[in-house]
């Protein structure tokens, strides 16, 4: 790992391949469709690839009912951990499989494996992923229930994840960092519904009240959290874009080539 690739962080969004208002339902064909864009950007092997899932209506509607991310609150904590978590590896085996149909070099790693967390706050240990890289692997993650110090378990999202990942890749030296959202709107939308071209530090307050949580079911945050993650994570030289993940042209969007509106930029 001398020489370092520029990194792909791709997440496919969990209101892109689930109907989020509809429990247990996956839209195969859009995730068929993000692997198949992902392969595209890919080729020759010109990135290093992190892919990750949001998990959509198989986690956050029973995650919701139990309030999972509070930890064992109540008797019935301990039982609707296992049934969010049932949910997460559902969705979780379904990208999974699509993506290797596809003949992509996909590894399955659960957060958990590398992460824990005390209090919402997380403890790091990212050598599985790093070995994934070493090796050509493509680490697949997503948001889960995980265990933590003080309240037995909780919810990490893949934005989180992405985060701590980044942040430590770039203190490894490598320089050039991508996060993508793939969802289901052209960027974020400012006040009268229309697309924001780029959003950094500087203009994100006059936004603030445009960029809200999901309509559906969502107990990490919505579009809010991605925002604010991407600018924390712009503070230390990642970019992310955020785009509509049924359309988008992904090679064209890496290259800069991609039509404007559909898609915000975000940076410091």
């Amino acid at each position: 790992m001398n020489k370092k690739r520029p990194v792909l962080m791709i997440k496919l969004g969990g209101s892109l391949i689930t109907d989020k208002d509809r429990e247990s339902v996956a839209r195969v064909g859009l995730i068929e469709r993000s692997f198949r864009e992902i392969k595209r950007v890919a080729r020759e092997e010109r990135y290093e690839v992190i892919v990750g899932h949001g998990v959509g209506s198989f986690a956050h509607i029973p995650a919701a009912k139990y309030q999972t991310g509070s930890g064992i609150i109540n008797d019935e904590s301990r039982v609707g951990a296992g049934i969010t978590k049932e949910g997460v590896l559902a969705i979780h085996s379904l990208v999974l499989r699509a993506g290797l149909e596809l003949g992509l070099p996909l590894f399955s790693l659960a957060p958990g494996s590398f992460l824990s967390i005390e209090e919402g706050s997380p403890q790091t240990f990212i050598t599985p992923l790093l070995n994934c890289l070493k090796f050509n692997l493509w680490p697949l993650i997503y948001g889960d229930v995980i265990t933590d110090n003080s309240q037995g378990f909780g919810i990490y999202s893949t934005e989180k994840s992405f985060e701590i990942v980044g942040k430590r890749l770039s203190q490894l030296g490598y320089s050039e960092i991508v996060v993508i959202h793939l969802g289901i709107t052209n960027g974020v939308y400012d006040g009268s519904g229309k697309t924001i071209p780029v959003l950094n530090s500087a203009n994100y307050a006059k936004h603030l009240e445009a960029v809200g949580k999901s309509k559906s079911v969502d107990v990490t945050g919505g579009m809010k959290l991605k925002v604010e993650t991407a600018l924390r994570m712009a503070q230390y030289g990642v970019k992310t874009y955020i785009t509509e993940g049924a359309t988008v042209n992904l090679p064209a969007l890496v290259e800069g080539q991609e039509d404007s509106g559909k898609f915000t930029l975000i940076t410091s």
